[in-house]
């Protein structure tokens, strides 16, 4: 039991990091605060869950499966953090500068 709650911690922990980590990036780099990064992590889990489930049952070597599922994911995940970046803060960021 004790073993479990321990490998837990250590998983919980580390996704909260990569996430801290993320904002740390992306705070350095363009000096606005992404708060859509949240959403950019979970639409990724969800895509690679998706993309999971419905490969699975068309594709019978699993390895495979996950692997399209998350490159996938990576992949789309990428893509609707630029898209937000240029349809939100893009905009936000160049109205700021106009500003200063």
């Amino acid at each position: 039991m004790i073993p479990q709650l321990i490998v837990n911690g250590i998983i919980a922990g580390s996704i909260y990091a990569l996430i801290a980590i993320g904002f740390t990036i992306i705070y350095r780099t363009v000096k606005f605060f992404h708060l859509a990064h949240g959403v950019v992590y979970t639409a990724g889990a969800y895509l690679a869950y998706t993309f999971i489930s419905s490969l699975a049952n068309q594709l019978t070597n699993s390895l495979i499966v996950y692997i399209t599922s998350f490159l996938l994911s990576i992949i789309l995940s990428g893509i609707l953090g630029i898209a937000i970046d240029r349809l939100v803060y893009y905009p936000l960021r160049k109205q700021n500068d106009n500003s200063s």
